[in-house]
């Protein structure tokens, strides 16, 4: 696991490093129709502002519509809108599936 993941995880209040760590997973790396919940931005605070504009912040309930072909941009689903991300930006967002 990346160095920037496992610091993510320590921060996560209320869950020991494991526990946060072992479901962790970057938005790119999750499945079509997946439900997840965000944990961190693992960006600068130009792609922090960029998200949290576009309605993606720790807590926000989000769903994978679609993998474009080609490693294109992902089709996420946040609160009724679906907005695309492109592949480096989803690689910085830390994700946990919903249970």
């Amino acid at each position: 696991m990346p160095r920037s993941i496992q610091l993510s995880c320590i921060r996560e209040a209320g869950r020991t490093r494991e526990e946060a760590c072992t479901d962790a997973m970057t938005l790119f790396q999750a499945n079509s129709g997946q439900k997840l919940s965000v944990v961190d931005v693992l960006g600068g605070p130009g792609l922090r502002r960029r998200l949290a504009q576009l309605g993606i912040l720790p807590g926000t309930h989000l769903q994978v519509v679609r993998h474009a072909a080609f490693g294109g941009p992902l089709l996420v689903d946040v609160d009724g809108r679906v907005i695309a991300i492109g592949k480096g930006i989803a690689a910085k967002v830390l994700v946990r599936p919903e249970e």
